[in-house]
């Protein structure tokens, strides 16, 4: 398992960082499995937070704003995803 997540690594590392979005989507779905089974063997879990996008409204002014905070939602969610993959992938 440690050789196939320094694999995966290998193929999303960007300079100093990474960038886990150039991996296939199954290597990612991979490197999510991994994680969260090294993760298992190890008694550590990071919970999956369940950022729900807020569902629109009647009012149009409204749904402008509701796509914003939607937006920003997302944003912090992929910003979570690459903090833990890349804290998870440096580990090895």
């Amino acid at each position: 398992e440690a050789a196939e997540v320094k694999s995966l690594a290998s193929k999303a590392k960007a300079g100093d960082a990474y960038d886990f979005s150039k991996l296939a989507p199954e290597a990612a779905e991979r490197l999510d499995a991994l994680y969260t089974s090294i993760n298992a063997k190890v008694g550590y879990a990071m919970p999956e937070l369940a950022m729900k996008p807020i569902p629109k409204s009647a009012d149009a002014a409204a749904n402008a704003y509701i796509e914003q905070v939607n937006a920003k939602l997302a944003a912090a969610e992929q910003q979570l995803k690459q903090a833990r993959l890349t804290a998870f992938v440096s580990a090895f």
